[in-house]
């Protein structure tokens, strides 16, 4: 019998997330600004405000050591979340934009691309995040 474990993990568990975000992904507006948080860590504020431009709007690089997040548990939850920063003339917040898309880049240069909601947290395990070694560099 054969098992199939999954693909090998790097020890550098140093990776790189760039957002980008524009009409490939149905986006054109100025209502795509965010804080982005990892497990309720603030990692940084998000502009994908592109309603005059129509391109495409990339932040980041962002370079992210998951032994920060996962604390040595390679299949520890990590949450990403979006706290809009939109406000609209009445001095709400609703009616940010939804979704964004990212690339998770290991440290091994495997990439994958996963599009996530923007208005409620999307958990990842780093396991999942692991399939992106199956993807070739």
């Amino acid at each position: 019998m054969l098992l199939r474990m999954g693909p090998f993990v790097p020890a550098d568990l140093n990776v790189s997330i760039l957002f980008h975000f524009g009409p490939d992904e149905g986006h054109q507006c100025d209502r795509a600004q965010f804080d982005w948080y990892i497990n309720s860590s603030f990692i940084s504020f998000l502009n994908f405000n592109n309603a005059e431009s129509g391109l495409e709007i990339f932040q980041g690089p962002f370079h992210i050591n998951l032994n920060d997040y996962i604390h040595g548990n390679l299949c520890a939850k990590l949450q990403f979340s979006f706290v809009c920063k939109y406000s609209t003339p009445g001095g709400g917040f609703e009616g940010c934009h939804e979704g964004a898309a990212f690339d998770f880049t290991w440290s091994t240069g495997n990439v994958k691309t996963w599009y996530i909601n923007t208005s409620e947290p999307t958990v990842f395990t780093s396991c999942e995040l692991s399939s992106a070694l199956s993807d070739p560099p």
